[in-house]
């Protein structure tokens, strides 16, 4: 997997295993697998070093679970903080879990801890 974190143009983080769209040697979009806006949650516990993540799907009316996105719409693709890598993965691999499984992919939305 190759987990990054884009910023769009819309202010949105995006969090996927992006792959780029080459087209005679030259990139003409990106195609997000699995991608999900994430952002930081205010902790309700006094302890100030722990943050809570906020997983949900981007684009979630769509089927689709490959969705390529304009190169002009992405401001940066970073490599996120292993954490929050790491919470991703697990997410992801639920879901492939229960596709693969014989209950359906319903997209629920998914708080964490890094």
């Amino acid at each position: 997997m190759t987990v990054k974190l884009a910023l769009l143009k819309s202010g949105e983080d995006v969090i996927a295993d992006w792959h780029e769209m080459v087209v005679d040697e030259r990139v003409i979009g990106y195609l997000a697998k699995y991608p999900y806006t994430v952002s930081i949650e205010d902790s309700e516990e006094s302890d100030d070093t722990k943050v809570g993540l906020k997983f949900f799907p981007w684009m979630p009316l769509s089927k689709d679970k490959e969705i390529p996105v304009d190169p002009q719409w992405i401001v940066t693709l970073v490599t996120p903080v292993d954490e929050v890598k790491q919470s991703y993965e697990e997410k992801v691999n639920v879901i492939k879990e229960r596709r693969n499984g014989s209950s359906p992919d319903n997209g629920d939305e998914t708080d964490s801890d890094a």
